[in-house]
C-alpha cells in the first residue's frame, strides 16, 4: 500500500510538471501538435516493448487498449490541453482532481462498488471546494476572445477530458485484472493506438515552418534548465 501511495505521489508530480510545459507550449503551438508531439516521443521510449507483445495471442484485449489508448490519450490529452490554453494550470488541475471521485461513481454504476457514507461526504466536500475556485475570476492564456467564452463552455473541456480519462482507465484496468499484461506493456499500447489515430490528421495539417520555429523557441527556453 506504501509503495502504491509512492507511485500516486509521483504520477501527480509529473502530471502537474507536465501541465505546466504544455500550458507555455500553448502559447506558440496549438494544442492538437503539443498532444501529438509528446505521445510521439513517449512512443518512442516504450517501441522496444511493444516487440515482446504476441499481437495474435490475445488479439481482443489487445483492441480493448488500442481503444482506450484513443479515448484517454488522443481524445482525452487533447481536450485536456486545450483547457489549459483556455482557463491555465492551476484551474484545469483543480478540475481534474475531482476525476477519482467521477471514478468512484462509475465505478459504483458499473462494476457494483460500494459507496460509503464518509466517501459520500467526501464528494461533497470535494464538489464545493472545486465550486469556489472556478467562482474565482480566470487569467486567459492566450487572446482576448477567451474572455468573451461563456461561463459553462469555458470548463467544457477540462470536464469532458475527465470523462474520456475515466472510461479510458475503466478500459485499462478491465485488461490489467483479465490478463497477464504488464503496465509497461498496456501502455505501449495505448501510446500506439493514440498515435495512430492522431497521425492522419497531423501530416495533413503539418507546418513545417511553425514546428521549426517551435523547436527553436523550445531549445532557447528549456536548454538552461537541462
Amino acid at each position: 500500500m506504501f509503495l502504491g501511495i509512492i507511485y500516486g505521489l509521483g504520477a501527480a508530480l509529473s502530471w502537474t510538471f507536465s501541465s505546466f510545459i504544455w500550458t507555455n507550449l500553448c502559447k506558440t503551438l496549438l494544442p492538437k501538435d503539443i498532444n501529438f508531439l509528446k505521445n510521439f516521443i513517449a512512443l518512442i521510449i516504450f517501441f522496444p516493448i511493444l516487440f515482446k507483445i504476441n499481437w495474435f495471442e490475445d488479439y481482443y484485449h489487445i483492441s480493448l487498449l488500442i481503444i482506450s489508448g484513443i479515448i484517454g490519450i488522443g481524445i482525452g490529452d487533447l481536450l485536456y490541453i486545450k483547457s489549459l490554453s483556455l482557463i491555465g494550470t492551476r484551474k484545469t488541475l483543480t478540475i481534474d482532481s475531482i476525476s477519482p471521485v467521477i471514478a468512484y461513481f462509475f465505478g459504483f454504476l458499473t462494476l457494483g462498488e460500494s459507496l460509503s457514507l464518509k466517501s459520500f461526504l467526501g464528494i461533497i466536500i470535494v464538489f464545493y471546494s472545486i465550486k469556489e475556485i472556478l467562482n474565482q475570476k480566470i487569467n486567459p492564456i492566450k487572446n482576448d476572445k477567451i474572455i468573451n467564452l461563456k461561463y459553462t463552455k469555458r470548463y467544457t473541456y477540462a470536464f469532458s477530458a475527465i470523462i474520456t480519462a475515466v472510461i479510458a482507465a475503466s478500459i485499462s484496468r478491465f485488461v490489467l485484472t483479465s490478463t497477464n499484461f504488464v503496465p509497461l506493456e498496456t501502455t505501449s499500447i495505448r501510446l500506439l493506438g493514440a498515435i495512430l489515430y492522431l497521425l492522419p490528421n497531423y501530416l495533413k495539417n503539418f507546418n513545417y515552418v511553425s514546428n521549426f520555429n517551435y523547436s527553436i523557441y523550445l531549445r532557447n527556453k528549456y536548454w538552461n534548465i537541462f
